[in-house]
C-alpha cells in the first residue's frame, strides 16, 4: 500500500517532467530547423520557422530600407541599421524596390547568416513558459549561452522569435568596434565593404524611394 501511495504521489511530477522534455525537443526542433535553412541559404524554408512578431519586423524594415536618409538610419539599432546598408550596397535599386516584407525575409535570411550561434552539441535547458510564449537558453559542455531564446506558440507549432538575435547583436557588435578601436560607423563601412567586395556607394546613405 505504501509503495501504491508513494507511485501516486510521484505520477504528477513524471508527467511535469515528460511535458517540459517534449516542450524543449519541439523547440530544439525549431532552432535547428531555422538555423539548418538558414546555413542552407533557404529563406523561403528559414521563415517557416519564424513566428508573426518576426514578420513584422521585416515590414517594418521594408519601411526603413525604402524610406531612410541617413539621419533616419543613424536613429536606427545598429543590427537594423547595418542589415540596411548591407543590402543597399549589394542588391539592385530595381530589386529593393520591388521586396514585399516576405521575400525581403526569404532573402535577409537565405543571404545573411543569423550569426555565430550554436549549430551543434548543444541542447535547450532552463524552459519557461509563459501562456503562448516559451523561453529556453542553449546548453552546451554545462555552460548556458547566452542570449535567452523565445518561441511563440502559434497554431499548435513552436515558432522561433528574431527579437533575441537581434538584441542579441546589439550588445555583440558595439564590442566588436570597440575592440578594433574605431567608431561605430566606420566599423560597419569595414564590414560592408568585407562582405560585398568593392568600395562603398555614396547611395546607400539615401532612400530607395522618396
Amino acid at each position: 500500500m505504501k509503495k501504491l501511495i508513494l507511485l501516486l504521489c510521484l505520477t504528477p511530477c513524471f508527467c511535469l517532467h515528460g511535458q517540459e522534455s517534449s516542450t524543449l525537443s519541439k523547440l530544439e526542433k525549431t532552432y535547428k530547423g531555422f538555423m539548418t535553412a538558414c546555413d542552407e541559404n533557404n529563406g523561403t524554408k528559414a521563415i517557416q520557422f519564424l513566428d508573426h512578431n518576426s514578420m513584422v519586423f521585416f515590414e517594418l524594415m521594408l519601411n526603413d530600407l525604402w524610406y531612410a536618409d541617413s539621419i533616419a538610419l543613424e536613429k536606427l539599432p545598429l543590427s537594423e541599421r547595418h542589415t540596411i546598408l548591407l543590402l543597399r550596397q549589394t542588391v539592385s535599386q530595381e530589386k529593393l524596390s520591388s521586396f514585399t516584407p516576405r521575400t525581403l525575409a526569404i532573402y535577409a535570411l537565405g543571404e545573411i547568416t543569423p550569426g555565430s550561434y550554436v549549430r551543434e552539441g548543444y541542447t535547450l535547458g532552463d524552459l519557461r513558459e509563459v501562456n503562448s510564449k516559451a523561453y529556453a537558453r542553449l546548453i552546451m559542455r554545462e555552460y548556458h549561452l547566452d542570449p535567452e531564446f523565445e518561441f511563440t506558440k502559434e497554431k499548435g507549432h513552436w515558432k522561433l522569435s528574431l527579437i533575441p538575435f537581434l538584441k542579441d547583436a546589439e550588445t555583440r557588435l558595439p564590442a566588436r568596434f570597440k575592440k578594433a578601436n574605431t567608431t561605430d560607423k566606420d566599423f560597419i563601412l569595414f564590414l560592408l565593404e568585407s562582405y560585398s567586395g568593392k568600395p562603398i556607394s555614396p547611395e546607400i546613405w539615401n532612400p530607395v524611394k522618396t
